[in-house]
């Protein structure tokens, strides 16, 4: 049976926690690591010495490192309360609620295929 991923935090502010559901266990991680700041570990094809977008005099970016920017970025978010957390279900076959019926199509068709 396949299993969904589900990723709760709150940050201090927040009125309640903010989830995100994955099909697949290591986009989950990713958004924990990057929740944690930990945007090394998340990017592990960027280092972080080198420029984040451009040579620094193409686009206006000022010539940031990617370490300057995962630094920038992380303090204008307001620290985590709690989480991020992981959560795992096992997602089962659908089922129809007791005292409903399947939805009808357009035209009503006979048991040989034809129509009504």
């Amino acid at each position: 049976m396949p299993q969904e991923y589900r990723i709760k935090w709150k940050r201090e502010g927040d009125a309640r926690p903010k989830t995100r559901i994955y099909q697949r266990r290591a986009p989950a991680e990713h958004l924990s690591l990057i929740l944690e700041g930990r945007q090394a570990e998340a990017f592990p094809d960027k280092t972080p010495d080198d420029f984040a977008c451009c040579n620094g005099r193409e686009c206006g970016c000022g010539g940031e490192s990617n370490a300057e920017v995962w630094e920038r970025r992380n303090a204008e978010f307001a620290p985590l309360e709690d989480g991020p957390r992981i959560e795992v279900r096992t997602v089962g076959e659908w089922s129809l609620e007791s005292g409903t019926t399947p939805a009808s199509t357009d035209r009503d068709v006979d048991e040989q295929g034809g129509a009504a």
